[in-house]
């Protein structure tokens, strides 16, 4: 093989032209030399390695079967020279550069375009080459070097061991349609799958991960139309020709301005998992700074999703319980933020952050003016909504079960002289029990959560919790008995007392997560729960678990509260008022860094 010793690198180009493009013309154009002059090399070269390399064509000419075997490794060598010399023409300060990237169409809608916005912001002189293929042909053009990184959805096939697969997020996916489909709605009841396949399906393509992960948990559904793109199927649905299938994030706007309906599915549906697959000892400057810049935001994306935002909307409650801990305010507050600001806030953060749960509380939050209002806004931009109340105005407020998605009612005894000890209000007992039954009677189908704080030689007995088991069962409500804070406070109760009590009575344990544990006795579920600062505190990494498992508390003048524990605020009221995205957006962020840095759990 001493011929090989004389190949030069201009003579692997050629024939690496030739082989892409099919023609000696047009790879002649293409490296500008004439037609005789990519002969005479593809001509060179086949003496020296002494095989055929093409067969000539009336269209143009094709690979031998040797010469499509030699096609593999000069590919790869000159991706990998090309990679080479990239990565030190790179400017390290990344005021060049250029970053390659596979993605499907959907995961590029909901996440790639934003991250290569905010990159294009900070690092102007970088190049983007998106490319939209299919996995195996992404996978195999990032073998070739062709490609910097894969952003996908597991799983991500390759034989090569230096490639390296990380797991960025889930991804909720969901049924949607138009307004065409609407009556399905109309009967409030959730469909079954099998159901479903009476109308017109659009599904991507059998061999798809999206289609083979639907097709596990269901044999049921047949398409009338396959789709490969996002585009072409959104199109479709939203003309009206059936019921498509995507990711949840790539049309949540859509479902929010109502230009789309999500159908209520009964079966939880299978979730998405996206990764990034990338060489990283190939990796230049800009690809890798991008693939940094990809992971924390994935990483902030993933944890602040699966908060909610509690909106402590008025500090005003009728009621004295000793035992509650006011979320955490400790000094008065003015009510300055409007119906517009906290919508424009909610705007925001879910459309940068995918939050999409309010949790409005107090005080108590019946009491706040413009409460129809507020939720009226927060509907209108596709909030999910769930209120706590004490139930004392409820019945003066029985609309609200036409408008929140659940309601949760703090009962505290079933036994007159008991509740209103707790409540220090005369007579409140039978105006709460009256509310309650009135709204399960108007609202057959809300979802209504009890809950219950538990106190020593109050309301502990086995006689009380039979009692609160056997009324929440009869309005078909959850309950929730929930351990007080902190522990050193009168009445403690231990949660695992609570437990043992329950386990008597027929419940039997289904899951356990951060500090909540579910019990069901076949027809009725009931919570146990611990305070997050409770849970936190018997932790030893506080800082990560408070980051991970709180939620937002906003009160009503625009101030975070990062800890019920400690004064530390962050101020939005400004933001929100002078409508500045960007500073919010970037605030939020800061909040989730923040968030369980002075823990005093």
């Amino acid at each position: 093989m001493e011929e090989l010793e004389n190949l030069d690198l201009n003579s692997c180009i050629t024939f690496l032209t030739v082989a892409k493009a099919k023609s000696i013309s047009k790879a002649a154009n293409t490296l500008h030399v004439s037609q005789p002059a990519v002969s005479y090399s593809i001509k060179i070269l086949e003496e020296r390695l002494n095989c055929k390399l093409f067969i000539r064509t009336a269209k143009g000419v094709e690979l031998t079967a040797d010469a499509r075997k030699l096609m593999y490794y000069v590919e790869n060598a000159y991706n990998t020279l090309h990679t080479g010399f990239k990565m030190l023409n790179d400017s390290n300060d990344l005021l060049r550069g250029e970053i390659r990237i596979g993605v499907p169409t959907h995961i590029c809608i909901f996440l790639i375009s934003d991250i290569i916005e905010m990159f294009n912001e900070n690092y102007p002189g970088i190049k983007f080459s998106i490319v939209n293929r299919s996995t195996a042909e992404m996978v195999d053009m990032l073998e070739k070097r062709e490609l910097d990184l894969i952003v996908d959805s597991y799983p991500i096939y390759s034989s090569k061991e230096d490639i390296t697969i990380v797991d960025l997020f889930n991804v909720d996916n969901c049924f949607v349609a138009s307004s065409k489909y609407s009556s399905l709605l109309k009967s409030n009841t959730r469909i079954n799958l099998k159901d479903l396949s009476k109308y017109s399906l659009l599904l991507q393509p059998e061999k798809t991960s999206t289609r083979k992960a639907l097709e596990a948990i269901t044999n049921d559904l047949k398409p009338n139309i396959e789709v490969a793109t996002t585009e072409v199927m959104l199109d479709l649905v939203q003309k009206g020709l059936g019921i498509g299938y995507f990711s949840k994030m790539s049309v949540l706007k859509l479902i929010q301005s109502g230009e789309l309906i999500e159908i209520p599915i009964k079966e939880e549906l299978p979730k998405t998992q996206i990764c990034i697959a990338y060489v990283k000892e190939l990796l230049t400057n800009a690809p890798k700074k991008f693939v940094e810049v990809i992971t924390e935001r994935t990483n902030v994306l993933d944890s602040l999703r699966k908060k909610n935002i509690r909106l402590i909307l008025s500090q005003d409650c009728v009621y004295n319980c000793e035992f509650c801990h006011k979320e955490g305010i400790r000094d008065k507050r003015e009510n300055l933020l409007n119906v517009n600001d906290i919508k424009y806030m909610y705007k925001v953060i879910n459309e940068n952050y995918s939050i999409n749960t309010v949790h409005l509380t107090g005080g108590e939050p019946l009491l706040k003016k413009d409460l129809k209002d507020i939720i009226t806004s927060l509907k209108e931009e596709g909030a999910i909504i769930k209120i706590t109340t004490n139930g004392y105005f409820l019945k003066e407020n029985l609309w609200i079960g036409d408008m929140v998605d659940k309601i949760n009612i703090s009962l505290h005894s079933i036994n007159k002289e008991k509740y209103e000890e707790i409540s220090k209000v005369k007579d409140s007992y039978d105006k709460v029990i009256n509310g309650i039954k009135e709204l399960r009677f108007q609202y057959p189908t809300l979802k209504i959560g009890i809950n219950t704080v538990l106190l020593r030689n109050v309301n502990d007995s086995k006689d009380e919790i039979e009692g609160l088991i056997k009324f929440s069962s009869s309005i078909k409500a959850d309950l929730k008995f929930i351990e007080a804070y902190p522990k050193n406070i009168k009445g403690y109760v231990d949660i695992n007392e609570i437990i043992k009590k329950i386990e008597t009575m027929g419940y039997i344990h289904q899951k356990n997560n951060f500090r909540k544990s579910v019990f069901s006795d076949g027809s009725h579920t009931i919570y146990i729960q611990k305070c997050t600062c409770s849970a936190v505190s018997e932790k030893e990494d506080k800082q990560s678990v408070c980051k991970e498992n709180n939620d937002i508390y906003i009160t009503q003048d625009g101030i975070i509260n990062l800890c019920r524990q400690s004064d530390e605020k962050i101020n939005l009221y400004n933001i929100i008022k002078n409508r500045k995205d960007g500073e919010l957006i970037k605030v939020i962020k800061d909040v989730y860094y923040q968030m369980g840095n002075n823990c005093k759990c």
